[in-house]
C-alpha cells in the first residue's frame, strides 16, 4: 500500500513551457535548472523534469 510519495520524474519535450505549466497551475516553485532538466517542489514533493536525449 502506498503511504506516501518523496519525488517523481517526468521526462518532458520541451523544458522551459515544462515549467512554467508546472509552476502557474499547481503551484511548483522552481528549485533548480540546467540545461537539460530541473528540479520542482511543491510541499515536501520533488519533480524531476529531464528531457530525452
Amino acid at each position: 500500500m502506498l503511504t506516501g510519495l518523496n519525488h517523481f520524474t517526468l521526462a518532458v519535450v520541451n523544458l522551459s513551457r515544462s515549467i512554467e505549466f508546472y509552476v502557474a497551475l499547481p503551484g511548483f516553485r522552481l528549485a533548480a535548472r540546467w540545461e537539460t532538466g530541473a528540479y520542482l517542489s511543491l510541499g515536501d514533493l520533488w519533480l524531476l523534469t529531464p528531457t530525452p536525449n
